[in-house]
């Protein structure tokens, strides 16, 4: 029995996991790692935000309360650039999958055809198990693909409030913390309008 390694809650031999492994450039390794990584702490520093958020809107706020404002949004604008780079890194993932998906399909093909042609005993042998290994391997892809497809979605939907939150903050700044908080929503339009 080969050793068996899980990708996608399906157990994969050692071969397997060479194959699914390979497939994948360093570069793509990383984003995988990063996404898996650092996906779930992103949502709880994006819900523990919303409630800081949410108690800090939820009363009446003055020029007193300018700094904390100021602060909860700056730290929600990185939380949000946060997430949008594992954006980045779920595209990677997501693009190394489906071309996975494309040469794994590409061998299967191949190894069908040199079925059709006369081929000795040992030969066929060794190709059907390859064959049954890159099945795995290709269930595997796809199940991670679905897994980070719904995930992706899920945290876009979740920066989607968000953002919107963290917009609305902006905007009571403006309104409430008198001239700093004009001067300060000002300052930091510009600096919007200076990046694009």
């Amino acid at each position: 029995m080969w050793p068996i390694f899980v990708a996608a809650g399906i157990a994969l031999t050692a071969i397997g996991k060479a194959i699914y492994e390979n497939y994948f450039s360093n570069k793509e390794k990383k984003a995988k790692r990063e996404w898996q990584e650092n996906r779930e702490k992103v949502e709880k520093f994006i819900s523990q935000q919303e409630i800081k958020i949410e108690e800090l809107t939820s009363k009446t706020n003055t020029e007193e309360d300018f700094y904390k404002l100021t602060d909860i949004h700056f730290t929600s604008m990185r939380i949000a650039d946060k997430a949008y780079q594992l954006f980045d890194y779920s595209k990677i993932y997501l693009e190394a999958m489906n071309r996975n998906l494309k040469l794994t399909a590409d061998r299967k093909n191949k190894i069908h055809s040199l079925f059709k042609s006369k081929i000795e005993y040992e030969k066929k042998l060794k190709l059907t198990k390859e064959l049954n290994e890159l099945n795995e391997v290709r269930k595997a892809l796809f199940g991670d693909k679905d897994t980070l497809k719904k995930q992706t979605d899920d945290l876009k939907i979740k920066l989607k409030s968000f953002n919107i939150r963290t917009s609305t903050l902006k905007f009571r700044i403006r309104d409430n913390c008198g001239e700093k908080g004009i001067d300060w929503f000002e300052r930091l339009e510009q600096r919007k309008k200076n990046r694009k």
